[in-house]
Parts: structure tokens; sequence; C-alpha cells
């Protein structure tokens, strides 16, 4: 074989390369979104925050889709399939049935309260110190849904393994606080959800809330507020004496 026909053959698998790297890229910026969430509802805060609010409704019936997630969300006792449900706050949305394969990156795996057929939501605000590009992805078993500001993120819309869903990029326009709703459902076999940025990472720590500190005062301002109040009735007892 001559030099030049080498020559041609390597770079013709050059070529062959360079063209599937292009087209990976560009089919991974094409299924990346970048979101903008809107507005916030609330100005950003300094101090941390004490996690999100979460509901958790057992049924008798099975979840395959967000739908019948949403539908099962709403029912109480006494309704048709309702078998019984759960109320609390969790320092973070990371919840496993505790085996070894629904445990992902993070430490924490709080336990959930119950086996098959459920479905979890998550509620609250997202502290955001200032304007940023980030990305967000949920790590569940089975389908889930993530809400931030007035925009779905993300979401799987039926049953899998655990794994992770589609991660978009969030661009945050201004700092604040930004409603969140993460709703995740278990039909049967392994249960999990997490939620993170870039795939890896936790979200920063104390950024979440289970209220929105712009219209509730800062805790310090309620211990305080707590403390002056008790003073004023003391002085009200005391000028009746």
């Amino acid at each position: 074989m001559s030099k030049r026909r080498i020559e041609s053959k390597i770079d013709y698998k050059m070529l062959c390369m360079v063209v599937m790297f292009l087209i990976f890229n560009v089919n991974l910026a094409m299924a990346t979104v970048n979101l903008d969430v809107g507005d916030s509802v609330g100005d950003a805060v300094s101090y941390f925050g004490d996690g999100l609010n979460y509901k958790m409704v057992k049924v008798d019936f099975s979840i395959t889709d967000l739908a019948t997630a949403e539908q099962a969300l709403k029912l109480k006792p006494g309704d048709n399939g309702f078998q019984g449900w759960a109320f609390g706050k969790t320092d973070y949305p990371d919840f496993t049935d505790g085996s070894p394969l629904q445990e992902q990156n993070y430490p924490i795996n709080h336990p959930f309260p119950f086996d098959d057929t459920f479905v979890a939501e998550f509620t609250g605000f997202i502290n955001i110190p200032q304007s940023i590009l980030t990305r967000y992805d949920v790590f569940s078993d089975d389908g889930f849904s993530l809400e931030i500001g007035d925009k779905l993120i993300s979401y799987f819309d039926g049953l899998r393994p655990a794994g992770y869903g589609t991660a978009e990029l969030v661009q945050y326009d201004s700092s604040g606080f930004y409603p969140l709703r993460l709703l995740m459902f278990e039909n049967n076999g392994g249960a999990s959800v997490e939620l993170g940025h870039s795939s890896l990472y936790m979200l920063e720590p104390g950024s979440l809330f289970s209220y929105n500190p712009s219209v509730v005062p800062e805790p310090a301002t309620v211990s305080l507020l707590g403390v002056g109040l008790l003073g004023l009735v003391t002085r009200m007892v005391r000028r009746k004496k």
C-alpha cells in the first residue's frame, strides 16, 4: 500500500471521528434547554433555611404516570383507594427504600414511610443569592416532575429503575426566592428520589425553605418579638395591680 493511500485512510478515520464528535455535541446541546424560571417571590436572605415540606400518600392501586400520581395525592381518609398518608418537613429531598441500589450520591438517605404504590410531594422555596445559570437533575424510581418558579424544569412520566431524568439548564435572572415543587411516585419494587444540580452535587446548604421568609419574620425577629410581647404583658399586669 502506498504512503499516499495510508495517509488518505488515516485522514478518513479522523474525519469520521470529528463528524461523530460534532453530532454528539449538537444532540447534547439540543437536549439541554435554558429555562428562565420567571420572577422571584421575595428577596434573598443570608441565613439558612429549614428544608422542604413533604406530603406522602399511600394508595391501593397502581401508579404508572404523573396524572395518576396527582390524583393519588388529592386523596384523603375515607376516599376510595386511600390507605394512609404522612406529613412533615425534611432537611433535604433524598429518600430511599434502604437498598444500596437506591442510594445514589448523597449520604442522607431518609427512609420512605411506605412500600409500593405511593406518591410523595416536596414543596417550599429555594433561596438564590445572585443571578445564575445552573443545572438540575433528579435521581428517581419511578417517575417524577420538578417545578421551579413558574416552569416545569424536568420530568419522567412512567416507570423505570433508579436513574436520572433529563437534566436542564435553569436561568435565574435575579436573586430572590423561587417556589419549588418536586413530585415523585413509586409503583412497586425499589423506590428513591434525590434532587441535585449538575447530577452529582447537592443544592447549596441551607438554600431550601419550607416557607417564604419575605412574608414571614426571620427566626431572630420572631424570638425578639416574643420577648417583647412577654414584657408588654408583664407591664400591663403590674399596672392593673
